[in-house]
């Protein structure tokens, strides 16, 4: 169960750098597009809000397990 947990928990920690990564493109694009930005880092935004909400879920279910 620890493995398997473990994996789940860098699978989420490898997506919450993906959004983060994102989250930095889009600065980067907001610098030199100002129209569409605010929908892009809406998306970014809520995947960014679900990935931190999937991690703090799934590592207290870890817990639980263990």
């Amino acid at each position: 169960g620890y493995t398997y947990g473990a994996s789940i928990l860098y699978a989420f920690g490898a997506g919450l750098g993906y959004s983060w990564v994102m989250l930095a493109t889009a600065a980067v694009r907001e610098k030199l597009i100002m129209r569409g930005v605010n929908i892009f880092n809406g998306f970014i935004g809520a995947f960014f809000a679900a990935t931190m909400v999937a991690l703090i879920v799934v590592s207290y279910f870890s817990v639980v397990k263990l």
